[in-house]
């Protein structure tokens, strides 16, 4: 049978997106996602944590797809029959862990890890997952104590440094916090989440050069980091962990649209990535004042989560570069932001008609 339209169309979008970019193959796991393409959607999704593997949103929307196919009920109904099958077992117990921690059923999933080190007390991921589900529990102390007792067996295992040290800035300890980065830093060099955490430390500690230059050094290793840099550079102090997660908690709970993480109408928990806007293949120039006006205008009214006002003045864009493809994919994603999947579906379609090439042929 052939592929459906949409479909074929979904997946030249795939193949024509930028490779190397996290929130475009999380974006278009959001579409799968819409259409009932699950496996591509959780292909793209794992793809998306290759490139940005401390993403929370898009692990959200992982977890979020493998919810809605049962994939992990599943897995953990199984392990549950391997740890009766063999409750000596600390692999077992291990498993069970992890599929516990991927269905967000973090008491449990500290129970779990628990029994495995009682039976292995130097399972070093047991360890290290068990201090990142106490983190996430917000157990604070008892993560420390998980992280500390993982690098007893592990002192060279640059996650454990790292994941200690966010701890620590959690609990306002900047200066251990500086410690463990700079030692996750030492063990692995090209450690991007590393440099990242780093400089909000020496933001913290009023370190500004060392804190762009922490910050310079991720953006090189993981240019997504780079979306950050205003947020960075401000001359307000940086927010500490615990601030930034009230104001998500907050922001959940208020009617306004959240510009960062946009949650789709009928996908629940999918959420589609704020990306920085397609630059057009063409010189801004080359369109004019007017071109330039609805570009800026689009712009400002998407980070502001005014998605109604960045949808008019993208096509008051494209009104002037009628060819340009970039044009039609930030209107494609804003529609999807919307939860407009068929205006969505058009817009991705007319950039794929246009190709990246097409402001030449102007």
């Amino acid at each position: 049978m052939p592929p459906r339209p949409e479909t074929k169309t979904l997946r030249e979008t795939a193949h024509g997106a930028d490779q190397g970019d996290a929130s475009t193959h999380n974006n278009l796991g959001v579409f799968y996602y819409s259409k009932g393409l699950y496996a591509e959607a959780i292909k793209e999704f794992k793809t998306a944590l290759e490139i940005d593997p401390e993403n929370s949103q898009i692990q959200d929307n992982l977890k979020a797809v493998n919810r809605h196919t049962g994939l992990y009920d599943r897995a953990v109904e199984a392990y549950k029959k391997a740890v009766q099958m063999f409750p000596e077992d600390a692999e077992a117990h291990y498993n069970l862990a992890n599929a516990f921690r991927y269905t967000g059923q973090y008491d449990e999933a500290v129970t779990e890890y628990s029994q495995a080190l009682a039976l292995n007390s130097e399972h070093p991921f047991a360890l290290n997952y068990l201090g990142i589900t106490q983190k996430c529990l917000g157990h604070y102390d008892e993560a420390i104590t998980a992280f500390r007792k993982a690098l007893e067996f592990n002192p060279h295992f640059a996650d454990l440094h790292n994941n200690l040290g966010e701890v620590y800035y959690n609990k306002g300890k900047i200066n251990e916090a500086l410690i463990e980065y700079k030692k996750a830093i030492s063990l692995n060099p090209d450690y991007a989440v590393a440099y990242y955490n780093l400089s909000f430390v020496y933001g913290d500690k009023n370190m500004l050069e060392e804190a762009e230059r922490s910050f310079k050094r991720a953006v090189d290793l993981n240019p997504n980091f780079g979306q950050a840099a205003q947020a960075l550079l401000s001359i307000e102090r940086p927010k500490s962990l615990e601030e930034k997660l009230a104001e998500k908690a907050a922001a959940k709970s208020a009617p306004s649209a959240s510009s960062h993480s946009v949650s789709i109408p009928g996908l629940p928990d999918v959420s589609v990535a704020s990306s920085p806007m397609a630059a057009p293949a063409k010189d801004l120039a080359s369109g004019g004042t007017a071109l330039k006006a609805a570009l800026d205008m689009a712009s400002t009214y998407r980070n502001r989560g005014l998605l109604e006002d960045a949808i008019r003045e993208y096509k008051r864009a494209i009104d002037v570069m009628p060819r340009e493809s970039s044009l039609y994919r930030n209107l494609g994603e804003t529609y999807l932001a919307k939860g407009r999947m068929d205006e969505a579906f058009g817009a991705c379609q007319r950039a794929v008609e246009m190709g990246p090439d097409s402001a030449e042929n102007l």
